[in-house]
Protein backbone atom coordinates (compact mmCIF):
# COMPACT_ATOMS: atom_id res chain seq x y z
CA UNK A 1 0.00 0.00 0.00
CA UNK A 2 0.89 3.72 -0.59
CA UNK A 3 0.14 6.76 1.08
CA UNK A 4 1.01 10.01 -0.41
CA UNK A 5 1.57 13.33 0.73
CA UNK A 6 -1.56 14.77 0.27
CA UNK A 7 -3.40 12.31 2.25
CA UNK A 8 -4.23 13.36 5.42
CA UNK A 9 -3.22 10.43 7.56
CA UNK A 10 0.52 10.86 6.13
CA UNK A 11 2.93 12.22 8.85
CA UNK A 12 2.17 15.75 9.77
CA UNK A 13 5.14 16.74 10.95
CA UNK A 14 7.33 14.76 8.04
CA UNK A 15 5.58 17.00 5.46
CA UNK A 16 7.62 19.85 7.17
CA UNK A 17 11.44 18.63 6.79
CA UNK A 18 12.52 20.02 3.18
CA UNK A 19 12.29 16.89 1.42
CA UNK A 20 9.10 14.92 2.26
CA UNK A 21 9.00 11.90 0.23
CA UNK A 22 5.98 12.33 -2.35
CA UNK A 23 4.68 9.03 -0.97
CA UNK A 24 5.49 6.23 1.44
CA UNK A 25 4.97 2.51 1.04
CA UNK A 26 3.53 0.85 3.87
CA UNK A 27 2.75 -2.35 5.80
CA UNK A 28 0.17 -2.52 8.56
CA UNK A 29 -2.84 -0.22 9.37
CA UNK A 30 -2.43 3.63 9.78
CA UNK A 31 -5.02 5.51 11.89
CA UNK A 32 -5.25 9.14 12.89
CA UNK A 33 -3.21 8.64 15.46
CA UNK A 34 -1.23 6.75 14.44
CA UNK A 35 1.28 9.67 14.12
CA UNK A 36 -0.17 11.90 16.73
CA UNK A 37 2.82 11.79 19.22
CA UNK A 38 6.33 10.12 17.55
CA UNK A 39 8.98 9.56 19.67
CA UNK A 40 12.07 8.11 17.73
CA UNK A 41 14.40 6.01 19.38
CA UNK A 42 17.84 4.80 18.17
CA UNK A 43 21.17 3.64 18.90
CA UNK A 44 23.94 1.41 18.25
CA UNK A 45 23.70 -1.84 16.29
CA UNK A 46 26.26 -3.20 19.32
CA UNK A 47 24.05 -2.73 22.01
CA UNK A 48 25.23 -3.91 25.54
CA UNK A 49 23.25 -5.30 28.21
CA UNK A 50 23.27 -1.90 29.67
CA UNK A 51 21.45 -0.92 26.34
CA UNK A 52 18.91 -2.75 26.43
CA UNK A 53 18.16 -2.68 29.81
CA UNK A 54 17.42 1.17 29.08
CA UNK A 55 15.45 0.25 26.08
CA UNK A 56 13.18 -1.97 28.44
CA UNK A 57 12.73 0.68 31.15
CA UNK A 58 12.11 3.58 28.56
CA UNK A 59 9.29 1.93 26.29
CA UNK A 60 7.90 0.10 29.78
CA UNK A 61 7.36 3.78 31.52
CA UNK A 62 6.21 5.45 27.52
CA UNK A 63 3.32 2.55 27.52
CA UNK A 64 1.45 4.63 30.16
CA UNK A 65 1.32 7.41 27.59
CA UNK A 66 -0.64 7.73 24.24
CA UNK A 67 2.72 7.81 21.82
CA UNK A 68 4.37 6.11 18.96
CA UNK A 69 7.71 4.86 19.45
CA UNK A 70 9.90 5.32 15.59
CA UNK A 71 13.20 3.39 14.61
CA UNK A 72 14.88 1.95 11.81
CA UNK A 73 14.81 -2.19 12.25
CA UNK A 74 18.02 -2.05 11.93
CA UNK A 75 20.29 -4.64 14.75
CA UNK A 76 21.04 -3.23 17.80
CA UNK A 77 19.01 -1.14 19.82
CA UNK A 78 16.54 -0.65 16.67
CA UNK A 79 15.20 -4.26 17.10
CA UNK A 80 14.96 -3.93 20.61
CA UNK A 81 13.14 -1.12 20.33
CA UNK A 82 10.29 -2.68 18.17
CA UNK A 83 10.48 -6.06 20.10
CA UNK A 84 9.74 -4.35 23.37
CA UNK A 85 7.16 -2.21 21.47
CA UNK A 86 5.18 -5.19 20.95
CA UNK A 87 6.02 -6.93 24.32
CA UNK A 88 4.61 -4.00 26.21
CA UNK A 89 1.40 -3.64 23.41
CA UNK A 90 3.06 0.07 22.57
CA UNK A 91 2.58 1.72 18.81
CA UNK A 92 5.71 1.14 16.85
CA UNK A 93 6.85 2.56 13.54
CA UNK A 94 9.48 0.87 11.44
CA UNK A 95 11.46 3.05 8.77
CA UNK A 96 13.36 0.83 6.13
CA UNK A 97 16.33 1.98 4.17
CA UNK A 98 15.15 -0.85 1.42
CA UNK A 99 12.43 -1.76 0.23
CA UNK A 100 9.29 -3.51 1.82
CA UNK A 101 10.15 -6.58 -0.61
CA UNK A 102 13.23 -6.70 -0.15
CA UNK A 103 15.02 -10.52 0.91
CA UNK A 104 15.64 -9.97 4.85
CA UNK A 105 16.77 -12.21 7.40
CA UNK A 106 14.08 -14.62 8.63
CA UNK A 107 14.46 -12.75 11.74
CA UNK A 108 13.45 -9.32 10.73
CA UNK A 109 11.01 -10.96 8.31
CA UNK A 110 9.17 -12.42 11.07
CA UNK A 111 9.90 -9.01 13.42
CA UNK A 112 8.14 -7.14 10.47
CA UNK A 113 5.56 -9.33 10.57
CA UNK A 114 4.43 -8.97 14.00
CA UNK A 115 4.96 -5.58 14.15
CA UNK A 116 2.38 -4.95 10.85
CA UNK A 117 -0.14 -7.85 12.56
CA UNK A 118 0.39 -5.77 15.68
CA UNK A 119 -1.30 -2.37 15.32
CA UNK A 120 2.23 -1.43 13.57
CA UNK A 121 3.46 0.31 10.03
CA UNK A 122 6.93 -0.75 8.51
CA UNK A 123 7.44 2.46 5.73
CA UNK A 124 9.78 2.88 3.44
CA UNK A 125 10.26 5.51 0.99
CA UNK A 126 12.11 3.12 -1.90
CA UNK A 127 10.44 0.89 -4.45
CA UNK A 128 9.57 -2.92 -3.11
CA UNK A 129 12.75 -4.57 -4.71
CA UNK A 130 15.10 -1.82 -3.79
CA UNK A 131 18.27 -3.08 -2.06
CA UNK A 132 20.22 -1.25 0.92
CA UNK A 133 22.49 1.74 0.22
CA UNK A 134 25.00 3.27 2.49
CA UNK A 135 23.08 6.52 1.50
CA UNK A 136 20.01 5.26 1.97
CA UNK A 137 20.40 4.47 5.84
CA UNK A 138 21.18 8.17 5.93
CA UNK A 139 18.21 9.32 4.27
CA UNK A 140 15.87 6.31 6.67
CA UNK A 141 17.82 8.65 9.31
CA UNK A 142 16.06 11.67 8.23
CA UNK A 143 12.34 10.50 8.19
CA UNK A 144 12.58 8.99 11.67
CA UNK A 145 13.83 12.45 12.87
CA UNK A 146 11.65 14.36 10.16
CA UNK A 147 8.16 12.36 11.95
CA UNK A 148 8.98 12.50 15.34
CA UNK A 149 8.50 15.71 17.63
CA UNK A 150 11.49 14.02 19.60
CA UNK A 151 14.76 11.97 19.31
CA UNK A 152 16.02 9.71 21.84
CA UNK A 153 19.69 8.39 21.76
CA UNK A 154 20.42 4.88 23.81
CA UNK A 155 23.59 4.00 23.21
CA UNK A 156 26.08 5.93 20.60
CA UNK A 157 29.69 5.59 19.43
CA UNK A 158 31.59 8.10 17.80
CA UNK A 159 30.52 8.65 13.78
CA UNK A 160 27.37 6.28 14.83
CA UNK A 161 24.65 7.05 12.20
CA UNK A 162 22.75 6.97 15.22
CA UNK A 163 24.50 11.15 15.49
CA UNK A 164 23.38 11.69 12.33
CA UNK A 165 19.67 11.10 13.13
CA UNK A 166 20.45 13.21 16.15
CA UNK A 167 21.79 15.99 13.53
CA UNK A 168 18.65 16.22 11.29
CA UNK A 169 16.36 16.16 14.41
CA UNK A 170 17.81 19.55 15.55
CA UNK A 171 17.87 20.80 12.07
CA UNK A 172 14.27 20.45 12.00
CA UNK A 173 13.96 21.60 15.28
CA UNK A 174 12.89 18.84 16.73
CA UNK A 175 14.08 17.86 20.60
CA UNK A 176 17.14 15.65 21.33
CA UNK A 177 17.57 13.86 24.30
CA UNK A 178 19.80 11.44 25.23
CA UNK A 179 20.59 8.41 28.09
CA UNK A 180 23.97 8.67 30.00
CA UNK A 181 26.18 5.72 29.78
CA UNK A 182 29.07 4.50 31.28
CA UNK A 183 32.22 6.97 30.49
CA UNK A 184 34.39 4.10 30.17
CA UNK A 185 31.94 2.28 27.33
CA UNK A 186 32.99 3.25 23.55
CA UNK A 187 29.01 3.57 23.05
CA UNK A 188 28.70 6.35 25.23
CA UNK A 189 31.09 8.82 23.60
CA UNK A 190 28.39 10.11 21.25
CA UNK A 191 26.00 10.16 23.58
CA UNK A 192 28.58 12.34 25.62
CA UNK A 193 29.14 14.13 22.43
CA UNK A 194 25.34 15.38 22.00
CA UNK A 195 24.92 16.21 25.72
CA UNK A 196 28.21 18.98 25.52
CA UNK A 197 26.53 20.16 22.29
CA UNK A 198 22.70 20.37 21.80
CA UNK A 199 21.16 17.42 23.43
CA UNK A 200 19.14 17.18 27.23
CA UNK A 201 19.64 14.07 29.56
CA UNK A 202 16.59 12.08 30.84
CA UNK A 203 16.70 8.96 32.84
CA UNK A 204 13.23 7.72 32.46
CA UNK A 205 10.43 7.60 29.72
CA UNK A 206 8.24 9.15 32.55
CA UNK A 207 10.70 12.30 32.70
CA UNK A 208 10.77 12.37 28.85
CA UNK A 209 7.06 12.12 28.81
CA UNK A 210 6.35 15.33 31.22
CA UNK A 211 9.00 17.45 29.35
CA UNK A 212 7.02 16.80 26.29
CA UNK A 213 3.60 16.63 27.87
CA UNK A 214 2.56 13.53 26.43
CA UNK A 215 -1.16 12.64 26.46
CA UNK A 216 -1.79 9.59 29.11
CA UNK A 217 -2.75 5.92 27.40
CA UNK A 218 -6.32 6.15 28.50
CA UNK A 219 -7.09 2.41 27.33
CA UNK A 220 -4.15 1.70 29.34
CA UNK A 221 -5.31 3.06 32.65
CA UNK A 222 -8.54 2.21 31.89
CA UNK A 223 -7.50 -1.35 31.96
CA UNK A 224 -5.38 -0.86 35.23
CA UNK A 225 -7.95 0.95 37.06
CA UNK A 226 -11.10 -0.50 38.14
CA UNK A 227 -12.08 2.34 39.35
CA UNK A 228 -12.80 4.25 35.93
CA UNK A 229 -16.06 4.02 34.96
CA UNK A 230 -18.58 4.39 32.47
CA UNK A 231 -19.21 8.12 33.93
CA UNK A 232 -15.40 8.64 34.24
CA UNK A 233 -15.69 8.30 30.29
CA UNK A 234 -18.57 10.39 29.98
CA UNK A 235 -16.51 13.32 31.69
CA UNK A 236 -13.44 12.85 29.35
CA UNK A 237 -15.38 13.10 26.21
CA UNK A 238 -17.38 15.88 27.56
CA UNK A 239 -14.35 17.62 28.54
CA UNK A 240 -12.53 17.05 25.47
CA UNK A 241 -15.33 18.85 23.94
CA UNK A 242 -14.79 21.98 26.23
CA UNK A 243 -13.42 22.67 29.53
CA UNK A 244 -16.22 22.89 31.99
CA UNK A 245 -16.63 24.10 35.60
CA UNK A 246 -18.58 21.18 38.28
CA UNK A 247 -22.11 22.83 37.70
CA UNK A 248 -21.98 23.52 34.13
CA UNK A 249 -20.62 19.48 33.66
CA UNK A 250 -23.23 18.10 36.23
CA UNK A 251 -25.93 20.06 33.70
CA UNK A 252 -24.19 19.10 30.51
CA UNK A 253 -24.24 15.23 32.14
CA UNK A 254 -27.50 15.22 33.97
CA UNK A 255 -25.19 13.90 36.53
CA UNK A 256 -26.06 14.98 40.53
CA UNK A 257 -23.10 16.93 41.89
CA UNK A 258 -22.03 14.39 44.63
CA UNK A 259 -21.26 11.59 41.98
CA UNK A 260 -19.41 14.04 39.57
CA UNK A 261 -17.23 15.66 42.69
CA UNK A 262 -16.34 12.27 43.97
CA UNK A 263 -15.15 10.50 40.02
CA UNK A 264 -13.59 14.09 38.88
CA UNK A 265 -11.36 13.57 42.59
CA UNK A 266 -10.53 9.84 40.70
CA UNK A 267 -9.39 11.29 37.53
CA UNK A 268 -7.43 14.27 39.27
CA UNK A 269 -5.46 11.59 40.84
CA UNK A 270 -5.09 9.55 37.58
CA UNK A 271 -3.53 12.52 36.23
CA UNK A 272 -6.64 12.80 33.53
CA UNK A 273 -8.05 16.19 34.62
CA UNK A 274 -6.64 19.27 35.48
CA UNK A 275 -8.04 22.13 37.64
CA UNK A 276 -7.34 25.52 36.67
CA UNK A 277 -9.57 29.00 38.30
CA UNK A 278 -12.76 26.81 39.03
CA UNK A 279 -12.76 24.86 35.43
CA UNK A 280 -12.18 21.43 34.47
CA UNK A 281 -9.77 20.25 31.32
CA UNK A 282 -9.50 17.20 29.93
CA UNK A 283 -5.36 16.67 29.74
CA UNK A 284 -5.09 15.33 26.16
CA UNK A 285 -6.25 19.04 25.67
Amino acid sequence: MQIPKNDPLYPLLLKTIPDPPEALNYLGNIGEKTFANCIGIVGTRNITPYGTNVVSRFVSDLSAYDCTLVSGLTRGVDTSVHEMCLKKSVKTVAILPFGLNYKVSIDTRRLINEITQNEGVVMSEYPDSFEPKKWSFVRRNRLIAGMSKAILIVEAAEGSGSLLTADFAQKYKRFVYVVPGNIFSPYSTGIYKLLFSYAKAVVSGHSLAKDLALPKNIDLYMRKNADFSEDSARILDALRIAPMSVTDLATYLKVPLVTLSKTLMTLLSGDLVFLKEGTYYAKEN
